[in-house]
């Protein structure tokens, strides 16, 4: 997922009260600037049973190597624009937008709804066994878990509000599931607050830190940007790693700076935007020791953000200063790309105009031929 100030960005074919059969992960990110100091916290540790249900029908193991193809595509009941989105394990799908109710989509199944979300949705997560939707104001946050079988809702936990009245269409809060935990990253003010939500009890959050920017990885562990510019590692366990400082040298044209932007091919992948809207470059650490791995490498600002996948490593752009996405007739679009560890694009699949890029199935939430709806395109 890319960083905050971008919007990138959770059935069977009939839902109990709601959610679908089972499973999540989706790994959220968040950058912004800030002048607190960090803030850690001890480890917690998860009781919720790591069990899925398989889908009916199954989804087919994509393909490893070369081009995607296109395997399904779902019409969706929502309008092109800001989607939030985010894939189980088994591959359910859920999308929602702000005032809609969340769908779920099992397999290459119609959409269903899973739940109507009090105050709307502004994030989504899930778990195995969990489905998670965040909401919003000025004065309050509040996250909801409901139970993906019978739709109930099973806990709540309430974060400090958000103020959304400078921050035009960005996506101001993320929620990942991973660790065992959910992670929730908030923009306050120039601020990302990263908390930590233990799904089994109802005690409250866990402020973890305060930083420049941050994301979650796959296993759980909280990547962020110190205020001080140093890259911090905080594990599952709550162990800490302190890597190199990022580059924090504004060349008034929105460049010069460094982001944390995803963890995605064993690699913390950090842009830095050309400025005035131009290409971007990608740095890469190792994503245990924080150690430099290569860049800066080509990338482009406009990405639905690296994703690891049962295929591989993937990214939705229309390309990057070597690589491009082919023209459909006049029009430009996006495409499915493998991303190597060096950023190198290969293996285009066209997606017309994405949304949202999900994993661990291939999948993106796109516009529809004529611009009007989002559809889901599932790959293998």
């Amino acid at each position: 997922m890319k960083s905050a100030g971008r919007v990138v960005v959770l059935v069977v074919a009939v839902t109990l009260a709601g959610c679908s059969s089972s499973g999540a992960k989706k790994v959220a990110g968040s950058t912004t600037t800030t002048s607190k100091a960090p803030t850690t916290t001890g480890a917690t540790t998860s009781t919720v049973p790591a069990t899925t249900v398989p889908l009916s029908p199954a989804l087919p193991a994509p393909a490893t190597s070369g081009a995607l193809h296109l395997a399904a595509t779902i019409a969706l009941p929502l309008t092109t624009g800001p989607v939030f989105a985010a894939e189980a394990p088994d591959g359910a799908v859920f999308v929602a937008q702000s005032t809609s109710p969340v769908y779920v989509i099992d397999g290459d199944q119609a959409p269903a709804v899973a739940e109507h979300v009090a105050g709307g949705v502004a994030a989504l997560a899930a778990d195995a066994n969990l489905l998670y939707a965040a909401s919003y104001t000025a004065a309050s946050t509040t996250v909801f878990a409901y139970d993906r079988t019978s739709g109930t809702e099973t806990g709540h936990w309430s974060l400090p509000g958000i103020n959304a009245a400078n921050a035009s269409d960005a996506q101001l809060i993320f929620l990942t599931a991973s660790g065992g935990g959910v992670w929730v990253l908030i923009t306050a003010g120039n601020n990302v607050d990263a908390y930590l939500i233990e799904p089994s009890t109802a005690a409250a959050p866990v402020l973890i830190a305060t930083s420049l920017g941050a994301t979650v990885g796959p296993d759980g562990s909280l990547y962020y940007e110190r205020t001080d510019g140093h890259l911090v590692r905080r594990d599952v366990n709550g162990v800490v790693t302190v890597g190199p400082v990022l580059a924090n040298a504004p060349n008034g044209e929105g460049g010069g700076v460094q982001y944390v932007d995803t963890v995605a091919g064993g690699l913390l992948w950090v842009d830095e935007p050309a400025g005035q809207g131009l290409d971007a470059t990608y740095n890469t650490f190792n994503a245990t020791t924080l150690v430099p791995a290569g860049g800066p490498f080509p990338g482009n600002t406009n990405e639905s953000g690296i994703t690891d996948t049962l295929a591989g490593t993937l990214d939705v752009t229309d390309g990057n200063a070597t690589v491009s996405c082919p023209m459909q007739g006049t029009l430009s679009v996006e495409c499915l790309f493998r991303i190597s560890s060096t950023a190198a694009l290969s293996d285009p699949t066209s997606v017309g105009s994405g949304f949202a890029l999900l994993g661990p199935y291939p999948a993106v939430v796109a516009a529809n031929a004529a611009n009007t709806m989002l559809q889901l395109d599932r790959f293998s």
